[in-house]
């Protein structure tokens, strides 16, 4: 083989490993969604249990199916036999329903208050008001770095 056509099929196959890397890239991209949403749905489930829901699985046809007919991925609030009950229904990623009452639902909503202000803490930036460093032992500064 001479050495312009080895050189062509070099950039073939160039071609084509770069079409495949692509094609699986964006199939990964797609895929990744799904994947980043059960692993928060799986952190509120434990969230859940954590604060005394209970869950209870879809393990009939007709539990399926009114499992599938409730909001999802959302708490919320029921009346059963005169005292509130919060419910949270899963269908997608667990297959299960979950079931407090009122103080469950305050320990939960605690700990998703708790979660957000340590989630704040870390990703919000220190107002300067609020910052004690002395610059001038630190100058020069490139912060576009």
């Amino acid at each position: 083989m001479s050495r312009p056509d080895r050189q062509r099929k070099r950039e073939r196959s160039s071609a084509a490993a770069a079409r495949v890397a692509v094609v699986v890239l964006a199939t990964v991209g797609v895929g990744g969604c799904g994947w980043i949403e059960a692993v928060g749905i799986r952190s509120r489930v434990q969230r859940l249990t954590d604060a005394g829901f209970e869950k209870r699985p879809a393990d009939t046809i007709a539990r399926k199916v009114d499992l599938a007919s409730l909001p999802q991925h959302r708490v919320f609030r029921q009346v059963r036999n005169g005292a509130p009950v919060f419910v949270y229904a899963d269908a997608k990623v667990t297959g299960s329903f979950y079931l407090g009452g009122a103080m469950a639902y305050v320990l939960y909503e605690r700990a998703v208050i708790r979660r957000h202000w340590v989630m704040t803490e870390l990703l919000e930036p220190i107002d300067s008001t609020d910052s004690r460093i002395n610059w001038r032992l630190w100058d020069p500064v490139d912060v576009r770095r």
